[in-house]
């Protein structure tokens, strides 16, 4: 992966998150703006791919899979970019499956299961590094070489749900952020390192803000409208619940 100099250290005052949504596995999920579905889809194209998901999350103990995050065409099955907990092969798992090419980073077995912690994920994919990475708790778990070409025009982002009346997320997330570039190593550390609390990824103080497109802070603490705070907002669909941290890195 690219990397940047070193990063500056995440203080106390760049807090950003003090509350979160927890989902129960049935029905919720988030549905992001049109235009902010565009304008991710343009950045994964067969002229390139630039693609970068940055959040916290807990996963409840669960008996199927719960996907995280879906970038699709409606009727197709040959092309997605994947977030899901795999819950068969106990681990997280990020897949960019490009003409029926499916390039696929899996965790291997792990306890993150109804452990009640935080965890941070990171999928990263890029033509231009030409890898497809995932982090967990700032560790790389794999690099596989080479990017595939998407030979569909996606339409579809689903967050915490396949996008298909299933796999609806059975947990908690927070600062979720989603770039239409790869994220480097000292960004992905610098996030880490800042904790579940988040650091304003808005402002680009610690983490450049060039090509973020959606970030969700989960401030809202009551509503359906889902704020995306660098452009038009999300809506929260079927009231999944907010939820306080105890303490700024909790």
């Amino acid at each position: 992966m690219i990397g940047l100099g070193a990063g500056s250290s995440p203080v106390i005052s760049d807090m950003a998150n003090q509350t979160f949504y927890t989902f129960d596995g049935t029905d919720q999920q988030i549905t992001p703006s049109a235009d902010v579905v565009t304008s991710i889809a343009n950045a994964v194209t067969d002229e390139g791919v630039e693609f970068s998901l940055s959040a916290w999350f807990k996963i409840d103990t669960v008996s199927a899979s719960r996907v995280l995050f879906k970038l699709f065409k409606n009727g197709n099955s040959d092309n997605q970019i994947l977030i899901i907990y795999h819950a068969s092969s106990n681990e997280m798992r990020f897949s960019t499956k490009f003409g029926g090419v499916n390039d696929l980073v899996q965790q291997g077995t792990n306890s993150i299961e109804g452990d009640g912690n935080w965890h941070h994920i990171v999928g990263t994919c890029s033509s231009e590094d030409n890898t497809t990475e995932m982090w967990i708790d700032g560790q790389l778990i794999n690099s596989v070489a080479g990017v595939g070409t998407p030979d569909v025009e996606f339409d579809t982002v689903a967050i915490c749900t396949n996008g298909a009346g299933g796999g609806f997320w059975d947990g908690s997330v927070d600062s979720l952020a989603i770039y239409t570039r790869q994220l480097t190593d000292t960004e992905i550390t610098t996030i880490y390192n800042a904790g579940a609390g988040g650091l304003d990824l808005a402002s680009g103080s610690h983490v450049s803000n060039s090509n973020l497109v959606l970030l969700h802070r989960f401030e809202e603490k009551s509503g359906t409208v889902c704020t995306n705070d660098v452009g038009l907002k999300s809506t929260y669909v079927n009231a999944p619940t907010v939820v306080q941290h105890n303490g700024a890195f909790s």
